[in-house]
């Protein structure tokens, strides 16, 4: 009941017809100093997905090699509009920031961001000759449908090669009045932005902003105010744009017809610091320490040359045995990228819901045992990769597994339980307590 009145009184502030009875931070740039690149010379690249497939083929080998990580890209008619509005259903989307286990912010015209959960009466006062915009994160998590879009989004851009599972983040939606958006800012991902209904102009500066010099008042979205767009689109349902890190960019929703909604496809990236401080937290911080033998030279007061030679080459001794077990850091890796983005939520009855949602968009109904199963699908927002032949992470904890389990159960999002036969039944169970898979019945 929350949900459909939460739908109704957000329709009702968009100016829109009440709709129809219903089932029921991302990456606003941190406050760094700036430190914009020199110029460079990036020009913006545009393709048609209704192009010619070996036309398509060829632009895909080309993305990896000229595009990604170096140049916006524009996708048209990327996603089938009817596929795309079913899928991301705006009254199921904007119903998420009615729920409390969902993180959703509301951006006023000004960019003054209140968090959520939010009820009727608040989506019911936004007003209607304002811009506004609603932002709810981690939607893939909550919506399967969205969850499953990400297949058909990175397909038209990296075709059958599957790189972008396990650097894959996050679904952020955002709908939005006339008017509506963020303001210009960076991203630290590269981010896939898909028009779902309405319709939303984009504006890039092409220029890298390493570090952007965000204006920071408390409770306003952090912005770039010396933004300059050099290209700008108008996206339609089913248009595609890429935008690599740090390419500042904004987007505006237009008014029509339809209320705007945008889906924003987020991959992974890692900062090498924090890359170097959390591995030398898990990795170098347990077991038994070894103390470092400083010389009893010098006087009192002073830290000799020797003393400093010796700690260093302590350090670097202990760095390097580190390093050296290709192993280890391979684990340590699949354990970081298979982290879940957010904790668990505090109720299991939300839980549940969440995970009933996975089952009955595969078709079926969620059951307690694989015995009962006919399918096994990931959990919600759940992130599972192979590292080696052997290794199975999940939700931040890798695995020693058969080689056949690790690459069926991580290249997959539904398998049926007869491809599993060689999986072992306490692996199943423990994956599926943890949230990580939903085993899933067809009623017949």
């Amino acid at each position: 009941m929350r949900l459909a009145l939460c739908i109704a009184a957000l329709h009702v502030a968009a100016g829109l017809a009440p709709p129809l009875a219903t089932n029921n931070n991302r990456r606003i740039a941190p406050n760094n100093k700036r430190r914009v690149a020199a110029r460079a010379t990036i020009e913006a690249a545009e393709w048609d997905a209704t192009d010619d497939a070996a036309t398509l083929k060829e632009r895909r080998e080309a993305f990896r090699t000229d595009i990604w990580r170096k140049r916006p890209l524009l996708v048209r008619n990327a996603v089938d509009a009817e596929v795309l509005r079913a899928a991301g259903d705006v009254d199921d989307v904007a119903g998420l920031a009615c729920e409390p286990d969902v993180a959703s912010r509301l951006v006023d015209a000004a960019l003054r961001v209140t968090t959520g959960p939010f009820d009727e009466d608040q989506l019911g006062a936004l007003p209607e000759d304002e811009s506004w915009s609603l932002l709810i994160n981690d939607a893939d998590r909550c919506l399967p449908a969205l969850s499953n879009l990400w297949p058909d989004v990175l397909h038209q851009i990296w075709g059958d090669n599957g790189g972008w599972r396990w650097r894959r983040d996050d679904v952020m939606a955002s709908v939005a009045s006339d008017g509506g958006g963020v303001g210009p800012h960076v991203d630290s991902s590269d981010v896939f932005l898909l028009q779902a209904s309405g319709r939303r102009r984009w504006s890039v500066q092409l220029e890298y902003v390493d570090e952007a010099a965000q204006s920071d008042a408390a409770g306003v979205c952090r912005t770039l105010p010396d933004f300059k767009a050099d290209a700008a689109w108008v996206l339609e349902p089913g248009d595609l744009l890429y935008v690599p890190p740090y390419i500042p960019h904004e987007g505006v929703a237009l008014g029509g017809a339809e209320v705007c909604s945008t889906l924003s496809f987020g991959l992974r990236t890692y900062d090498s610091k924090q890359l170097a401080a959390r591995w030398v937290e898990d990795e170098l911080l347990g077991g038994t320490a070894a103390l470092v033998a400083a010389p009893l030279t010098g006087d009192a007061a002073t830290v000799g040359a020797e003393d400093v030679a010796v700690v260093r080459d302590a350090v670097r001794t202990a760095l390097r045995d580190a390093l050296d077990d290709d192993a280890a850091f391979a684990r340590f890796l699949g354990a970081l990228v298979t982290e879940p983005r957010a904790p668990p939520v505090a109720d299991d009855d939300d839980d549940d819901c969440w995970r009933d949602a996975v089952a009955e968009a595969a078709g079926g109904v969620r059951v307690e045992s694989f015995d009962a199963a006919d399918a096994v699908c990931r959990g919600p927002g759940a992130r599972l990769a192979r590292v080696g032949a052997t290794q199975l992470c999940a939700g931040g904890v890798c695995r020693e597994v058969p080689a056949d389990v690790a690459s069926t159960l991580a290249g997959s999002d539904e398998i049926p339980v007869e491809d599993l036969a060689a999986c072992p039944r306490g692996l199943l169970e423990e994956l599926a307590e943890a949230g990580d898979l939903v085993f899933v019945a067809f009623e017949s």
